[in-house]
């Protein structure tokens, strides 16, 4: 029988709620992040190289850097929509597993499953420590937890059945409910949080801007 893209598999053991369902890859959560991804690699890109050739007083080096910078995560942003879309085909396939532990996200898309491993194996074979660099992070995010134990908040967005699980200042964890089951998902996840307090330790400010104001130290010390 032929399942869609919200097809699921629900199973309520004996603590908590199994299901799967399919991640949307080219919804506008997905493509903002990877665009923030290939925008923040530019930057750091030009900041590093900019500041070599700033030190060495090579100062009409620094447009044609900003420019190789640019097109290189440009073509890096246009190679990622287009294995989304040939080779995933727009989605790939997860797993979550809600428990009294907490929120866990598996995947089990064999395309994806086998690309990680492949990068891996492309990577020693290449000797190239970028390519295997890459497996190995992509392979060690197939599984994913968030803990009741931990800090975090719940923001919901009712219209696409998604639950974002967020700290002080990035997202943790998405989980992609299907309209099944998304009243219940919902009613589980505020039910752990306020028994865990949980929300109440991620009230704290984000330390992003001291993170940046040390890189821009280090930067400077160069």
């Amino acid at each position: 029988m032929a399942r869609s893209e919200t097809d699921e598999r629900n199973a309520t053991p004996a603590s908590g709620l199994i299901w799967e369902t399919d991640l949307p890859l080219f919804s506008r959560r997905m493509l903002g992040q990877w665009t923030g991804a290939m925008a923040v690699t530019a930057l750091v890109m030009t900041l590093i190289l900019g500041t070599i050739f700033v030190a060495q007083k090579e100062w009409d080096a620094i447009g044609p850097v900003l420019g190789m910078t640019v097109a290189v995560s440009a073509g890096l942003w246009l190679l990622g929509l287009l294995i989304m879309a040939v080779l995933f085909r727009g989605k790939y396939r997860v797993r979550y597993t809600l428990s009294d532990r907490g929120v866990r996200c598996d995947t089990i898309d064999r395309i994806a499953r086998t690309s990680n491993r492949l990068a891996i194996v492309a990577g020693v074979l290449a000797r190239s420590p970028q390519a295997l660099g890459a497996g190995l992070i992509a392979t060690s995010r197939e599984s994913e937890e968030a803990l009741w134990s931990g800090a975090f908040k719940a923001v919901h967005d009712p219209g696409r059945h998604l639950i974002v699980l967020r700290n002080a200042w990035r997202s943790l964890l998405w989980v992609q409910c299907t309209p099944d089951n998304y009243a219940t998902v919902t009613a589980y996840i505020e039910s752990h949080m306020r028994r865990r307090k949980t929300e109440s330790r991620a009230r704290g400010r984000s330390p992003l801007p001291a993170y940046l104001g040390r890189t821009a130290l280090v930067l400077a010390a160069s």
